[in-house]
């Protein structure tokens, strides 16, 4: 079935979009116009189709693939985000890497800082790898997770080894 699924919505201000199965019982995108009309406005509409390209790649993904995602697998999520940037860079080309993982201008501060704690963020993500709680979920992947290692870099890291195997293979 190559029927993807939306859901325009008011969300808790806690995210732009997201990509779940839980929802019906088929994978559905969600995106929240409470956040979305906060962040994006209309003389950028580039970064709020980088947003939906990255949501559709999940949705996408998932409706090809025949085995389930592990929630909150920290693995899986790393190559999950990675490869949905990857292909949003492709897809839409001429944004910055930050603009890809962050959807947004103005976060080249954070790109350099992700790439100054390169081997720190690898070897938490390594000590990780197999955790499958929100918790430390969180800290590589949500804005609100608690750690040492800056916001969403489970999305660096993932887009840096998905990208890696696509220079390679």
């Amino acid at each position: 079935n190559s029927i993807l699924h939306y859901v325009v919505m008011i969300g808790l201000f806690i995210a732009d979009g997201w990509s779940t199965e839980a929802y019906q019982g088929r994978r559905t995108s969600f995106v929240a116009l409470d956040y979305i009309a906060g962040k994006y406005n209309s003389s950028e509409p580039r970064y709020l189709e980088i947003l939906l390209t990255h949501e559709t790649v999940h949705s996408h993904h998932y409706q090809c693939n025949a085995s389930t995602w592990r929630e909150y697998h920290i693995g899986e999520a790393l190559f999950l985000e990675g490869f949905a940037v990857l292909v949003s860079s492709k897809a839409l080309p001429g944004a910055t890497e930050a603009e890809y993982l962050w959807f947004n201008p103005g976060y080249e501060a954070w790109f350099k800082t992700c790439e100054r704690q390169w081997f720190e963020i690898q070897q938490h993500l390594l000590e990780d790898f197999d955790a499958t709680d929100s918790e430390r979920y969180a800290a590589y992947f949500q804005l609100f997770g608690k750690s040492q290692l800056p916001l969403r870099s489970g999305y660096f890291a993932g887009y840096r080894l998905v990208s890696t195997l696509n220079q390679q293979y």
